[in-house]
């Protein structure tokens, strides 16, 4: 979403249902959710308002701070069927 580069941004956090240990995030203008926060859209303080209460705005510094990376079994598998070739 754009906004202007001083307001925060929040990222959505759906607490109805986690992926593993994954929180879910909801997708650019809400369409979707994902584990990834590459992939989740960035909303501001009026665009989390008026969402259900099992959806928490969570400032993009604070999930940055404690993002980690992960490996996606079915890739992985599929990356290493193509390097044997």
């Amino acid at each position: 979403m754009s906004n202007d580069e001083s307001e925060p941004l929040f990222y959505i956090q759906d607490t109805r249902s986690f992926v593993g240990d994954s929180a879910l995030w909801w997708r650019p203008e809400g369409k979707g959710y994902t584990v990834n926060l590459d992939e989740a859209g960035t909303y501001t303080a009026a665009q989390c308002r008026g969402n259900r209460d099992t959806d928490r705005p969570v400032p993009v510094e604070i999930a940055m701070s404690v993002a980690s990376t992960h490996v996606i079994a079915g890739r992985l598998s599929a990356a290493m069927s193509a390097a044997k070739g």
